[in-house]
Protein backbone atom coordinates (compact mmCIF):
# COMPACT_ATOMS: atom_id res chain seq x y z
CA UNK A 1 0.00 0.00 0.00
CA UNK A 2 1.42 3.44 -0.93
CA UNK A 3 2.45 5.57 2.04
CA UNK A 4 0.02 8.32 0.98
CA UNK A 5 -2.93 5.90 1.08
CA UNK A 6 -1.79 4.53 4.42
CA UNK A 7 -1.43 8.06 5.78
CA UNK A 8 -4.93 9.19 4.79
CA UNK A 9 -6.57 5.97 5.92
CA UNK A 10 -4.84 6.17 9.30
CA UNK A 11 -5.61 9.88 9.73
CA UNK A 12 -9.30 9.40 8.94
CA UNK A 13 -9.59 6.45 11.32
CA UNK A 14 -7.90 8.31 14.19
CA UNK A 15 -9.96 11.48 13.71
CA UNK A 16 -13.21 9.53 13.37
CA UNK A 17 -12.56 7.46 16.49
CA UNK A 18 -11.59 10.29 18.82
CA UNK A 19 -13.39 13.32 17.36
CA UNK A 20 -15.96 12.76 14.65
CA UNK A 21 -17.86 9.89 16.27
CA UNK A 22 -18.86 12.02 19.24
CA UNK A 23 -19.60 15.01 17.01
CA UNK A 24 -21.78 12.89 14.70
CA UNK A 25 -23.81 11.57 17.63
CA UNK A 26 -24.23 15.08 19.01
CA UNK A 27 -25.43 16.41 15.65
CA UNK A 28 -27.89 13.54 15.14
CA UNK A 29 -29.26 14.03 18.64
CA UNK A 30 -29.69 17.76 18.01
CA UNK A 31 -31.36 17.36 14.62
CA UNK A 32 -33.57 14.32 15.10
CA UNK A 33 -34.08 14.26 18.88
CA UNK A 34 -33.71 10.50 18.74
CA UNK A 35 -33.71 9.38 22.39
CA UNK A 36 -36.54 7.20 23.59
CA UNK A 37 -37.61 9.25 26.58
CA UNK A 38 -39.61 8.24 29.61
CA UNK A 39 -40.74 10.55 32.35
CA UNK A 40 -38.78 9.63 35.46
CA UNK A 41 -40.35 9.53 38.87
CA UNK A 42 -38.14 9.50 41.95
CA UNK A 43 -41.07 7.99 43.86
CA UNK A 44 -40.50 4.68 42.07
CA UNK A 45 -38.70 2.60 44.72
CA UNK A 46 -38.80 -1.12 43.85
CA UNK A 47 -37.00 -3.75 45.91
CA UNK A 48 -33.34 -3.56 44.98
CA UNK A 49 -30.22 -5.54 45.81
CA UNK A 50 -26.84 -3.80 45.94
CA UNK A 51 -24.20 -6.41 45.14
CA UNK A 52 -20.59 -5.78 46.09
CA UNK A 53 -18.11 -8.50 45.12
CA UNK A 54 -14.81 -7.98 46.89
CA UNK A 55 -11.59 -9.71 47.88
CA UNK A 56 -9.43 -8.72 50.86
CA UNK A 57 -10.85 -5.21 51.21
CA UNK A 58 -10.31 -4.62 54.93
CA UNK A 59 -9.01 -1.12 54.19
CA UNK A 60 -12.19 -0.09 52.35
CA UNK A 61 -15.02 -2.30 53.56
CA UNK A 62 -16.14 -0.27 56.58
CA UNK A 63 -16.35 2.95 54.58
CA UNK A 64 -18.28 1.05 51.90
CA UNK A 65 -20.83 -0.27 54.40
CA UNK A 66 -21.36 3.14 55.98
CA UNK A 67 -21.74 4.67 52.53
CA UNK A 68 -24.47 2.18 51.55
CA UNK A 69 -26.26 2.49 54.87
CA UNK A 70 -26.63 6.22 54.32
CA UNK A 71 -28.41 6.06 50.97
CA UNK A 72 -31.57 8.10 50.56
CA UNK A 73 -33.82 5.12 49.79
CA UNK A 74 -36.42 3.31 51.92
CA UNK A 75 -34.59 0.89 54.24
CA UNK A 76 -37.17 -1.82 53.62
CA UNK A 77 -36.73 -1.55 49.85
CA UNK A 78 -33.07 -2.48 49.48
CA UNK A 79 -30.51 -4.96 50.72
CA UNK A 80 -26.72 -4.79 50.81
CA UNK A 81 -25.09 -8.04 49.71
CA UNK A 82 -21.38 -8.79 49.92
CA UNK A 83 -19.73 -11.77 48.28
CA UNK A 84 -16.15 -12.17 49.50
CA UNK A 85 -14.94 -15.49 48.10
CA UNK A 86 -11.34 -16.29 49.05
CA UNK A 87 -10.87 -13.32 51.38
CA UNK A 88 -8.51 -14.16 54.22
CA UNK A 89 -8.04 -10.77 55.90
CA UNK A 90 -10.48 -8.96 58.21
CA UNK A 91 -13.05 -8.18 55.50
CA UNK A 92 -15.57 -10.78 56.67
CA UNK A 93 -15.24 -9.99 60.36
CA UNK A 94 -15.95 -6.30 59.69
CA UNK A 95 -19.02 -7.17 57.63
CA UNK A 96 -20.28 -9.57 60.32
CA UNK A 97 -20.00 -6.79 62.90
CA UNK A 98 -22.41 -4.68 60.86
CA UNK A 99 -24.71 -7.64 60.18
CA UNK A 100 -25.25 -7.89 63.94
CA UNK A 101 -26.53 -4.30 63.87
CA UNK A 102 -28.54 -4.66 60.62
CA UNK A 103 -29.46 -8.35 60.29
CA UNK A 104 -32.19 -7.84 57.69
CA UNK A 105 -30.36 -5.24 55.63
CA UNK A 106 -26.85 -6.66 55.16
CA UNK A 107 -25.97 -10.14 53.89
CA UNK A 108 -22.68 -11.94 53.41
CA UNK A 109 -21.86 -14.84 51.09
CA UNK A 110 -18.46 -16.44 51.32
CA UNK A 111 -16.59 -19.52 50.21
CA UNK A 112 -12.90 -20.14 50.92
CA UNK A 113 -11.90 -20.79 47.31
CA UNK A 114 -11.36 -17.77 45.09
CA UNK A 115 -12.46 -18.39 41.50
CA UNK A 116 -12.89 -14.85 40.23
CA UNK A 117 -15.53 -12.14 40.42
CA UNK A 118 -17.82 -13.51 37.73
CA UNK A 119 -17.93 -16.93 39.40
CA UNK A 120 -18.86 -15.28 42.69
CA UNK A 121 -21.61 -13.20 41.08
CA UNK A 122 -23.00 -16.18 39.15
CA UNK A 123 -23.11 -18.13 42.40
CA UNK A 124 -25.20 -15.64 44.39
CA UNK A 125 -27.32 -13.83 41.81
CA UNK A 126 -30.40 -16.03 42.33
CA UNK A 127 -30.16 -15.60 46.11
CA UNK A 128 -30.81 -11.86 45.90
CA UNK A 129 -34.19 -10.52 46.99
CA UNK A 130 -34.44 -7.54 44.65
CA UNK A 131 -36.05 -7.44 41.22
CA UNK A 132 -33.17 -5.13 40.30
CA UNK A 133 -29.47 -5.52 41.01
CA UNK A 134 -27.04 -2.63 41.46
CA UNK A 135 -23.40 -3.59 40.95
CA UNK A 136 -20.94 -1.47 42.90
CA UNK A 137 -17.20 -1.70 43.60
CA UNK A 138 -15.93 -1.77 47.16
CA UNK A 139 -13.35 1.00 46.77
CA UNK A 140 -15.89 3.57 45.59
CA UNK A 141 -18.36 5.86 47.29
CA UNK A 142 -21.77 6.45 45.68
CA UNK A 143 -23.91 9.54 46.24
CA UNK A 144 -26.91 9.20 48.55
CA UNK A 145 -29.48 9.68 45.75
CA UNK A 146 -27.91 7.04 43.49
CA UNK A 147 -30.52 4.35 43.98
CA UNK A 148 -33.42 6.70 43.35
CA UNK A 149 -31.92 8.02 40.13
CA UNK A 150 -30.99 4.54 38.90
CA UNK A 151 -34.35 2.96 39.69
CA UNK A 152 -36.35 5.83 38.17
CA UNK A 153 -35.41 4.68 34.66
CA UNK A 154 -36.74 1.17 35.20
CA UNK A 155 -40.30 2.45 35.11
CA UNK A 156 -39.71 2.29 31.39
CA UNK A 157 -40.12 -1.41 30.49
CA UNK A 158 -37.71 -0.97 27.56
CA UNK A 159 -34.79 -0.15 29.87
CA UNK A 160 -32.73 -3.15 30.93
CA UNK A 161 -29.56 -1.45 32.19
CA UNK A 162 -28.88 1.91 33.82
CA UNK A 163 -25.28 3.09 33.83
CA UNK A 164 -24.07 5.47 36.51
CA UNK A 165 -21.35 8.08 36.30
CA UNK A 166 -17.74 7.41 37.31
CA UNK A 167 -15.88 10.32 38.94
CA UNK A 168 -12.16 10.33 39.59
CA UNK A 169 -10.66 12.20 42.53
CA UNK A 170 -7.56 13.90 41.19
CA UNK A 171 -4.75 13.00 43.57
CA UNK A 172 -1.79 10.66 43.60
CA UNK A 173 1.99 10.57 43.42
CA UNK A 174 1.86 10.52 39.62
CA UNK A 175 -0.25 13.60 38.86
CA UNK A 176 -0.40 12.55 35.21
CA UNK A 177 -2.37 9.45 36.25
CA UNK A 178 -5.00 11.17 38.35
CA UNK A 179 -5.40 14.24 36.13
CA UNK A 180 -5.26 12.24 32.92
CA UNK A 181 -7.75 9.64 34.12
CA UNK A 182 -10.07 12.35 35.42
CA UNK A 183 -10.10 14.13 32.06
CA UNK A 184 -10.50 10.83 30.24
CA UNK A 185 -13.64 10.01 32.22
CA UNK A 186 -15.09 13.44 31.46
CA UNK A 187 -14.74 12.60 27.78
CA UNK A 188 -16.22 9.14 28.42
CA UNK A 189 -19.18 10.70 30.20
CA UNK A 190 -19.88 12.92 27.20
CA UNK A 191 -19.85 9.90 24.89
CA UNK A 192 -22.11 7.90 27.19
CA UNK A 193 -24.63 10.73 27.25
CA UNK A 194 -24.57 11.04 23.45
CA UNK A 195 -24.89 7.27 23.00
CA UNK A 196 -27.71 6.99 25.53
CA UNK A 197 -29.64 9.76 23.78
CA UNK A 198 -29.03 8.23 20.36
CA UNK A 199 -29.99 4.68 21.31
CA UNK A 200 -28.03 2.94 24.06
CA UNK A 201 -24.80 3.37 26.00
CA UNK A 202 -22.08 0.93 24.91
CA UNK A 203 -21.01 -0.96 28.02
CA UNK A 204 -21.17 -0.11 31.71
CA UNK A 205 -18.36 0.52 34.21
CA UNK A 206 -18.29 -1.95 37.10
CA UNK A 207 -18.13 0.92 39.60
CA UNK A 208 -21.89 1.54 39.34
CA UNK A 209 -24.61 0.13 37.10
CA UNK A 210 -27.99 -1.54 37.58
CA UNK A 211 -29.89 -4.25 35.73
CA UNK A 212 -33.21 -6.06 35.78
CA UNK A 213 -32.35 -9.31 37.56
CA UNK A 214 -34.63 -11.24 35.22
CA UNK A 215 -32.30 -10.32 32.32
CA UNK A 216 -29.13 -11.57 33.99
CA UNK A 217 -27.19 -14.19 32.05
CA UNK A 218 -24.37 -16.16 33.68
CA UNK A 219 -21.02 -14.74 32.63
CA UNK A 220 -18.69 -17.37 31.12
CA UNK A 221 -15.59 -18.20 33.15
CA UNK A 222 -13.37 -17.01 30.30
CA UNK A 223 -14.74 -13.43 30.49
CA UNK A 224 -12.83 -11.08 32.78
CA UNK A 225 -14.68 -7.78 32.20
CA UNK A 226 -18.10 -9.03 33.23
CA UNK A 227 -19.65 -5.56 33.55
CA UNK A 228 -19.17 -4.78 29.86
CA UNK A 229 -20.17 -8.28 28.76
CA UNK A 230 -23.32 -8.39 30.90
CA UNK A 231 -24.59 -4.97 29.84
CA UNK A 232 -23.97 -5.83 26.20
CA UNK A 233 -25.95 -9.07 26.44
CA UNK A 234 -28.94 -7.23 27.85
CA UNK A 235 -28.90 -4.67 25.03
CA UNK A 236 -28.77 -7.55 22.54
CA UNK A 237 -32.04 -8.76 24.09
CA UNK A 238 -33.59 -5.52 22.73
CA UNK A 239 -33.41 -3.51 25.97
CA UNK A 240 -31.77 -0.09 26.32
CA UNK A 241 -28.76 0.83 28.42
CA UNK A 242 -29.48 4.32 29.75
CA UNK A 243 -26.86 6.68 31.16
CA UNK A 244 -27.69 8.47 34.42
CA UNK A 245 -25.03 11.04 35.45
CA UNK A 246 -26.87 12.01 38.67
CA UNK A 247 -26.06 8.56 40.07
CA UNK A 248 -22.31 8.46 40.47
CA UNK A 249 -19.48 6.51 42.03
CA UNK A 250 -16.41 8.35 43.25
CA UNK A 251 -12.97 6.80 43.51
CA UNK A 252 -9.34 7.79 43.64
CA UNK A 253 -7.12 7.07 40.68
CA UNK A 254 -4.36 4.49 40.88
CA UNK A 255 -1.52 5.58 43.12
CA UNK A 256 1.16 5.16 40.46
CA UNK A 257 1.65 5.03 36.73
CA UNK A 258 2.76 1.41 37.04
CA UNK A 259 -0.48 0.44 38.79
CA UNK A 260 -2.61 2.28 36.26
CA UNK A 261 -0.80 0.69 33.33
CA UNK A 262 -1.25 -2.76 34.85
CA UNK A 263 -4.96 -2.08 35.32
CA UNK A 264 -5.55 -0.75 31.80
CA UNK A 265 -3.50 -3.51 30.20
CA UNK A 266 -5.54 -6.09 32.10
CA UNK A 267 -8.83 -4.46 31.07
CA UNK A 268 -7.72 -4.28 27.44
CA UNK A 269 -6.77 -7.95 27.37
CA UNK A 270 -10.15 -8.89 28.79
CA UNK A 271 -11.92 -6.54 26.38
CA UNK A 272 -10.51 -8.29 23.31
CA UNK A 273 -11.69 -11.64 24.66
CA UNK A 274 -15.15 -10.19 25.23
CA UNK A 275 -15.34 -8.63 21.77
CA UNK A 276 -14.73 -11.92 19.96
CA UNK A 277 -17.36 -13.56 22.18
CA UNK A 278 -20.12 -11.11 21.19
CA UNK A 279 -20.73 -12.49 17.70
CA UNK A 280 -24.50 -12.00 18.00
CA UNK A 281 -24.15 -8.26 17.60
CA UNK A 282 -23.12 -8.57 13.94
CA UNK A 283 -26.68 -8.69 12.70
CA UNK A 284 -28.90 -6.31 10.76
CA UNK A 285 -31.44 -6.39 13.58
CA UNK A 286 -28.88 -4.63 15.79
CA UNK A 287 -27.86 -2.13 13.10
CA UNK A 288 -28.23 1.04 15.16
CA UNK A 289 -26.33 -0.36 18.12
CA UNK A 290 -23.78 -2.01 15.82
CA UNK A 291 -22.83 1.45 14.51
CA UNK A 292 -22.15 2.57 18.10
CA UNK A 293 -20.34 -0.63 19.02
CA UNK A 294 -17.98 -0.56 16.05
CA UNK A 295 -17.24 3.15 16.51
CA UNK A 296 -16.74 3.08 20.29
CA UNK A 297 -15.20 -0.34 20.82
CA UNK A 298 -13.82 -1.92 17.65
CA UNK A 299 -12.27 1.27 16.35
CA UNK A 300 -11.02 2.57 19.69
CA UNK A 301 -9.71 -0.72 21.06
CA UNK A 302 -8.51 -2.45 17.90
CA UNK A 303 -8.10 0.01 15.06
CA UNK A 304 -7.02 3.38 16.48
CA UNK A 305 -3.91 2.25 18.43
CA UNK A 306 -2.50 0.64 15.28
CA UNK A 307 -3.60 3.58 13.12
CA UNK A 308 -1.65 5.98 15.36
CA UNK A 309 1.56 4.04 14.74
CA UNK A 310 0.93 3.76 11.00
CA UNK A 311 0.09 7.47 10.77
CA UNK A 312 3.50 8.45 12.12
CA UNK A 313 5.39 5.89 10.04
CA UNK A 314 3.65 6.84 6.79
CA UNK A 315 4.01 10.56 7.52
CA UNK A 316 7.77 10.18 7.94
CA UNK A 317 7.95 8.83 4.39
CA UNK A 318 5.97 11.62 2.72
CA UNK A 319 7.03 15.09 1.59
CA UNK A 320 5.06 18.22 0.81
CA UNK A 321 3.70 21.20 2.70
CA UNK A 322 0.61 19.53 4.13
CA UNK A 323 2.45 16.38 5.18
CA UNK A 324 5.18 18.48 6.80
CA UNK A 325 2.57 20.39 8.83
CA UNK A 326 0.90 17.18 9.99
CA UNK A 327 4.27 15.62 10.87
CA UNK A 328 5.22 18.73 12.83
CA UNK A 329 1.94 18.56 14.75
CA UNK A 330 2.53 14.89 15.51
CA UNK A 331 6.05 15.52 16.75
CA UNK A 332 4.80 18.42 18.88
CA UNK A 333 2.05 16.21 20.33
CA UNK A 334 4.53 13.47 21.26
CA UNK A 335 6.94 16.07 22.67
CA UNK A 336 4.20 17.43 24.95
CA UNK A 337 3.40 13.83 25.94
CA UNK A 338 7.05 13.36 26.88
CA UNK A 339 6.94 16.52 29.00
CA UNK A 340 3.83 15.19 30.70
CA UNK A 341 5.71 12.02 31.53
CA UNK A 342 8.81 13.83 32.79
CA UNK A 343 6.74 16.14 35.02
CA UNK A 344 4.17 13.50 35.98
CA UNK A 345 4.79 13.94 39.71
CA UNK A 346 4.87 17.73 39.68
CA UNK A 347 2.09 20.03 40.79
CA UNK A 348 1.40 22.20 37.77
CA UNK A 349 -1.42 24.39 36.55
CA UNK A 350 -0.63 23.34 32.97
CA UNK A 351 -2.89 20.32 32.95
CA UNK A 352 -2.82 20.21 29.15
CA UNK A 353 0.58 18.52 29.47
CA UNK A 354 -1.13 15.46 30.88
CA UNK A 355 -3.66 15.00 28.08
CA UNK A 356 -1.23 13.95 25.28
CA UNK A 357 0.69 11.67 27.62
CA UNK A 358 -2.40 9.94 28.99
CA UNK A 359 -3.70 9.50 25.43
CA UNK A 360 -0.46 7.81 24.33
CA UNK A 361 -0.31 5.89 27.61
CA UNK A 362 -3.83 4.48 27.09
CA UNK A 363 -3.16 3.40 23.54
CA UNK A 364 0.11 1.75 24.52
CA UNK A 365 -1.78 -0.14 27.24
CA UNK A 366 -4.28 -1.27 24.58
CA UNK A 367 -1.45 -2.59 22.42
CA UNK A 368 0.09 -4.37 25.41
CA UNK A 369 -3.30 -5.84 26.28
CA UNK A 370 -3.71 -7.04 22.71
CA UNK A 371 -0.35 -8.79 22.98
CA UNK A 372 -1.51 -10.49 26.18
CA UNK A 373 -4.72 -11.51 24.44
CA UNK A 374 -3.07 -13.13 21.42
CA UNK A 375 -0.52 -14.71 23.78
CA UNK A 376 -3.39 -16.17 25.84
CA UNK A 377 -2.20 -14.40 29.01
CA UNK A 378 -5.64 -13.16 30.03
CA UNK A 379 -6.41 -13.99 33.67
CA UNK A 380 -9.97 -13.83 35.02
CA UNK A 381 -8.66 -13.57 38.60
CA UNK A 382 -7.23 -10.08 38.73
CA UNK A 383 -4.69 -8.60 41.06
CA UNK A 384 -5.78 -5.43 42.83
CA UNK A 385 -4.06 -2.14 42.17
CA UNK A 386 -3.32 0.29 44.98
CA UNK A 387 -5.78 3.15 45.45
CA UNK A 388 -6.54 5.68 48.14
CA UNK A 389 -9.85 5.51 49.98
CA UNK A 390 -12.73 7.27 48.28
Amino acid sequence: MPFSTLFWLSLILVLYTYVFYGVILWLINQIYKTPVTFKKSLSYTPMTSILVACYNEEDFIEDKIVNLLNLNYPRNKYEIVFVTDGSDDNTNSIILKYIEQHPTLIKLYYQPVRKGKQHAVNRVINLLSGAFVVFNDCNTSINEMSLQYLMAHFEDPKVGVVTGEKKIIVEGEDKVVSSGEGMYWKYESFLKKMESDFYSTVGSPGELFAIRKSLYSPVPKSISIEDFYLSMLIVLKAYRNVYEPLAYATEYSSLSLRDEFKRKRRIASGAYKTIISLTEIYSIKHLKFLFQYISNRIFRWFVAPIALVLLLISNLNLSGCFYTIVLTLQILFYAIALLGFLFRSAVTKYKFLYIPFYFIFMNFALLAGFYDFISNKNNVIWEKVNRRKA
